[in-house]
């Protein structure tokens, strides 16, 4: 029974009962944050698909020597775009 209370009402915030639960909230957050790691790893699986083909492509262009460095410099170059869109001065939780 203690454990109801204090999951409900000891949140340090106020002592009035909370909509929803800290531990509601926090499974919350951490499903959609695993739903969206799950999406960006698919998206990163098609991409490093769609760069061999491209690659595969422009054989004439990319010897196979070069393929790796072309492959980390694809990667680098959408990392930093990424990394670009992030917003600055933030602290998050997870």
């Amino acid at each position: 029974m203690q454990i109801t209370y204090y999951l409900s009402f000891g949140h340090q915030v106020s002592y009035a009962p909370p909509a929803v639960p800290d531990v509601l909230y926090a499974a919350s957050n951490l499903a959609k944050r695993g739903r969206n790691n799950f999406k960006t790893h698919k998206k990163l699986s098609n991409l490093e698909y769609q760069t061999k083909k491209i690659i595969d492509k422009n054989r004439d262009i990319i010897s196979q020597e070069n393929e790796d460095m072309v492959l980390n410099l694809i990667i680098d170059s959408i990392s930093d775009k990424v990394n670009n869109l992030t917003i600055k001065s933030r602290n998050f939780w997870a």
